[in-house]
């Protein structure tokens, strides 16, 4: 999702997902106080394009749950990337 949110962009994607591995978390937590986290849930995109970050979610969360770290689930709601659901009208 990276990659189609933010196109060419220089991003240390590698750096960004090991952020949620346990020894990272706890190193958040440790030195910045870390309590709570907002995690991305939904950009607006499909089921189908976000299924792999729903899958990475799932994997990570219980490394949160560990240390305490209560999450948050990220969804922007008013955003919708209409092309990807053109077979729903969410209008009506």
């Amino acid at each position: 999702m990276i990659n189609l949110k933010y196109p060419g962009s220089k991003i240390d994607q590698r750096s960004l997902l090991e952020a949620c591995d346990l020894k990272n978390l706890r190193a958040a937590q440790d030195n910045c106080f870390t309590t709570d986290a907002w995690v991305t849930y939904s950009w607006g995109f499909s089921q189908k394009t976000e299924l792999e970050d729903y899958k990475f979610l799932r994997k990570k969360l219980p490394n949160f749950h560990k240390l305490g770290i209560r999450t948050h689930a990220y969804i922007q709601g008013p955003n919708l990337v209409y092309s990807e659901h053109s077979d729903q009208d969410f209008f009506v």
